[in-house]
């Protein structure tokens, strides 16, 4: 349970080090990851964390009589009888922490994802369930983050980043792509525009009553970097120069 709580901070450290050096949200926001022991469960998490049992050798652990440790023998017993899964600790560790996602801007939080929930636009709803989902398949999917792996890795997204501008789409594509996922997505024409910085390549599909006709494109680095010229998130001097065309007089 210790080494599992260890490597549960360890993979938020790493998906963090990969949000830090992506280009920022509209708004100029980023998130963060974070896990904060569980109220349900923080006695015994201290517990786990505490290294005076260890140290001593053996019994400690179970030797008292206090609540935690009569709550810890119970999640063992119900271990032993399958009893409870969804509530036991011990049978899935992730009960031991809350999971959120920190709004910053700058270096200071502004917001939760769990307090954002209900306000905001569609897109500033659901950029941070895209960063969750990303994360979420990647750890599936056993990748780890500036590390070598095989096979496909494949995230599919029907809708593609509907509702989002341009700046908030780049940029979510980038941090999925920067976990090691491989992009299917689906989208009408009308997104194709904000899609295309972030795609290898993209299939036109035609309707005629029952007859469906593809064409390809591919997206060569050239035209990518020519689409990124005028978002204002990879060029900032872009707003500057604006800001002084229309600041000086005629």
């Amino acid at each position: 349970m210790r080494e599992a709580i260890k490597r549960v901070e360890h993979d938020i450290d790493d998906l963090n080090r990969i949000l830090r050096a992506c280009p920022e949200f509209t708004g100029g926001e980023k998130y963060r990851f974070v896990a904060t022991p569980a109220l349900a469960h923080k006695a015994l998490y201290e517990l786990i964390q505490s290294s005076a049992f260890l140290e001593s050798g053996s019994s400690p652990l179970f030797e008292a009589a206090d609540d935690v440790q009569k709550k810890l023998v119970s999640f063992l017993e119900a271990c032993e009888t399958g009893a409870d899964k969804a509530n036991n600790p011990l049978e899935d560790y992730r009960l031991l922490f809350n999971f959120d996602l920190e709004i910053r801007v700058g270096d200071k939080k502004v917001d939760s994802l769990s307090k954002r929930l209900g306000v905001g636009s569609n897109g500033e709803h659901l950029v941070p369930f895209y960063v969750i989902a990303g994360a979420s398949l990647a750890n599936a999917y056993r990748l780890k983050a500036g590390e070598p792996h095989e096979g496909t890795a494949v995230m599919i997204i029907d809708e593609a980043f509907h509702g989002f501008d341009a700046q908030n789409a780049y940029v979510t594509a980038q941090f999925l792509r920067s976990l090691g996922l491989q992009l299917v997505m689906a989208a009408p024409d009308a997104d194709v525009g904000k899609l295309v910085p972030v795609l290898d390549s993209y299939y036109d599909l035609d309707r005629f009553g029952s007859d469906v006709f593809t064409s390809e494109v591919i997206v060569k680095e050239d035209a990518r970097r020519l689409l990124e010229t005028d978002m204002p998130s990879r060029n900032p001097q872009l707003v500057e120069q604006m800001a002084v065309k229309f600041g000086s007089p005629a």
